[in-house]
């Protein structure tokens, strides 16, 4: 696993004879070129694009549908890595390799399952004509089983894959909203490793966005405090993650609508680690709070309420660098734009006794 090896050996003009071998070659030199070609794609946007340029697309599919058990791993495995690449993405799909994929995901060995989820996985990302080719009955469905009860490299993958299907597709949130995709999702958020709960908030942020049942679902099976613990002290991508669920679950769909987000326990929650959390949890707290605000006029009053003007003034005046400033700042921008003259009014009003609080 070493960048500088991949390049050096693609410069010594390794991957004309790796491609060869995988058209034709012995059923073992055939395993062994897909697995050097797989390791030589990976984080190789150079690699990526000059195998494809030797032909090496059209065998790779071919082998996914009818080669050897350890064929099929490898190849899946190096689809995977190719399909970064947005021209290697659609060259992939048109060979047809789409359908064998997905019979490796609901039959195969469970290194199959696990690369072939992760090779649709970077197919559907951010392309919606390869999403909605994706037949969803036999995609989805063996995805959620992966997320329940796969292993952890099968759960990341399958759930980094559910949240590509879901991201811009009405129809693929309602499809895996109904297969059950949710409980084992937030399950994940809360005892998954670091990045099992990174592409899980991801995946959940896809399937809350502009879907009603969906967030409904995900408010009844407890999704709140694990979120609300990933945006006060996970990584860097895990609290992006949760405030884009936090953000697109307040986000009002239906002005009729009967659902009712949690405001007061989120807002209170964040407006206390606003008060007395660390430097991180305010900068962090102050984010979340602007997604909120960003939402609804709703959120913003329940801020207001709880005192959220002059906490964010003291940040953005005085907080111990600039990302806590900028977050304190932003979020003021939010409740301004969004009241206007009442935001003087209950500044005023509401700062001593925030402060003394």
């Amino acid at each position: 696993d070493n960048d500088e090896i991949r390049a050096t050996i693609s410069r010594e003009g390794a991957i004309p004879p790796m491609v060869t071998f995988v058209k034709a070659a012995t059923d073992a030199q055939n395993q062994w070129a897909v697995y050097a070609l797989g390791a030589l794609s990976l984080n190789n946007e150079a690699n990526r694009a000059v195998i494809a340029q030797e032909g090496a697309i059209s065998p790779l599919v071919s082998l996914v549908r009818s080669g050897t058990s350890a064929q099929k791993q490898w190849a899946a495995y190096t689809l995977g890595n190719l399909a970064y690449n947005d021209d290697n993405r659609v060259k992939i799909t048109l060979e047809g390799a789409i359908a064998p994929l997905v019979t490796l995901l609901q039959s195969g060995t469970e290194a199959q399952k696990q690369w072939s989820a992760y090779a649709l996985g970077n197919l559907s990302c951010e392309n919606d004509a390869i999403r909605q080719a994706m037949e969803l009955d036999d995609v989805i469905f063996p995805l959620v089983e992966l997320v329940r009860t796969g292993s952890d490299p099968q759960k990341q993958e399958a759930a980094y894959t559910l949240g590509n299907l879901a991201a811009s597709n009405d129809s693929n949130r309602d499809e895996i909203g109904r297969e059950g995709a949710i409980a084992p999702l937030i399950k994940l958020l809360g005892s998954g490793n670091d990045d099992q709960k990174h592409w899980a908030a991801y995946a959940l942020a896809c399937i809350a966005q502009n879907n009603e049942a969906n967030r409904a679902k995900m408010v009844d099976e407890g999704v709140i405090n694990p979120l609300m613990t990933l945006v006060l002290a996970g990584t860097n991508e895990q609290k992006t993650q949760a405030v884009r669920v936090l953000g697109n679950i307040a986000s009002v769909i239906d002005e009729d609508s009967k659902f009712v987000f949690p405001s007061d326990q989120v807002i209170t929650s964040l407006m206390r680690f606003l008060r007395t959390g660390t430097n991180a949890h305010k900068a962090n707290a102050a984010v979340a709070l602007r997604k909120l605000a960003s939402s609804n006029d709703d959120n913003c009053g329940v801020m207001i309420r709880n005192g959220a003007i002059p906490l964010l003034e003291m940040l953005a005046k005085t907080g111990t660098d600039d990302s806590q400033k900028l977050s304190g700042f932003a979020a003021l921008e939010k409740l301004r734009s969004g009241f206007g003259s009442d935001f003087t009014s209950a500044r005023n009003l509401l700062y001593r006794v925030a402060v003394g609080s």
